[in-house]
């Protein structure tokens, strides 16, 4: 496990490096060398009314090795979509804010002489704010986390698995393929109502606090399972989860902004939800209940038409499993806006 965690260090790191390395060579040019640079960001210049821009990429790697030293001989794949989309509505002291994120990709290795789903991850989410002293006001937030296709684990060989269940029950299976979840499944929905500040306000930074209410619930279709797979034990751990629901208390915040004309936009948040309700186990308190969620995202228009992304997504929620969930993106993406900026 060690081992794991100190190789997901590395590649974020380097994923890190590259994103940042990428982005000096874009804001070293200057604004108006060159007919390709990015034009001026949505978020320099904020429009009255609708606005609204789709992001599409994909991605395709085809490596074929045959008698090369060091390689074994073999075919490997690596397929992969993302999608992003951002609908806001300004207007007077009413705001609205919903946003989009698809990411999906398939991998066909020696390991594996199939295509095999290696990542999954639908995001949609809503804001509304209403200002009623100056940048404050109260607001209410909706958001839905879920996996849009069936998820399995598949072997090369027949693996060792331990299967634990909710009740404390060790099912010992020794399968080539185990079927983890079902479409849509699990599917997390959260809620929040309360009160929205906003210290600071402009196009290269944007801070929000917001403090309220909040719920979530994470549902489930049929038997759920999630891989905890240990370098010292020859077995893969597979535990079964069962659905959460929660109410308490939400503290969240988050920076947003575009730098250079909007040719570097970014994202930065994190939400903490304290229940005061929940149908979890007994006997802890509501700090050991609390869910944790922290999310980056950086944008790097290196064209017109072409972008650097980099994701993160950490969530931290021991209700549902007692460890860290961790999901890093790093995505070229080729770039399509639809409909114009509405002027002020």
């Amino acid at each position: 496990m060690m081992k794991r965690q100190a190789l997901a260090a590395k590649l974020l790191s380097l994923s890190l490096v590259a994103v940042l390395c990428l982005a000096s060579r874009v804001l070293a040019q200057p604004p108006g060398g060159s007919e390709e640079q990015a034009p001026r960001g949505p978020e320099a210049a904020e429009p009255r009314g609708w606005r609204g821009a789709l992001t599409l990429g994909g991605t395709l790697n085809l490596i074929q090795s045959d008698n090369v030293v060091g390689q074994a001989d073999a075919f490997t794949v690596l397929v992969g979509l993302s999608v992003a989309g951002q609908a806001d509505y300004v207007e007077g002291p009413h705001e609205l804010r919903n946003s989009l994120l698809l990411n999906l990709a398939w991998a066909r290795t020696p390991a594996a002489a199939e295509l095999v789903k290696s990542n999954d991850l639908v995001r949609a989410e809503s804001l509304y704010h209403r200002r009623l002293v100056g940048r404050t006001g109260p607001y209410a937030h909706v958001a839905l986390i879920t996996h849009l296709l069936p998820a399995e684990d598949v072997r090369p060989f027949p693996r060792p698995y331990l299967l634990e269940r909710p009740d404390g029950t060790v099912e010992p299976l020794v399968p080539q393929r185990l079927r983890l979840s079902g479409a849509l499944n699990p599917l997390t929905l959260t809620q929040a109502a309360g009160w929205l500040a906003r210290p600071v306000e402009s196009p290269a930074l944007t801070w929000n606090v917001r403090l309220g209410a909040g719920a979530r619930q994470t549902l489930l279709r049929g038997d759920t399972f999630v891989l905890l797979e240990r370098e010292d034990t020859p077995e893969v751990d597979v535990v079964q989860v069962a659905p959460v629901f929660q109410a308490g208390l939400e503290l969240a915040t988050g920076l947003r902004g575009a730098l250079e004309e909007g040719r570097l936009g970014y994202e930065l948040g994190a939400s903490a939800l304290v229940p005061l309700v929940s149908n979890g186990e007994r006997g802890r308190t509501p700090l050991e209940r609390v869910r944790l969620v922290t999310e980056a995202r950086v944008n790097v228009a290196v064209l017109r038409w072409l972008t650097l992304s980099y994701q993160l997504l950490v969530v931290y929620d021991r209700e549902f499993l007692d460890a860290v969930q961790t999901q890093n993106n790093l995505l070229l993406r080729v770039q399509y806006t639809l409909g114009s900026s509405p002027q002020r």
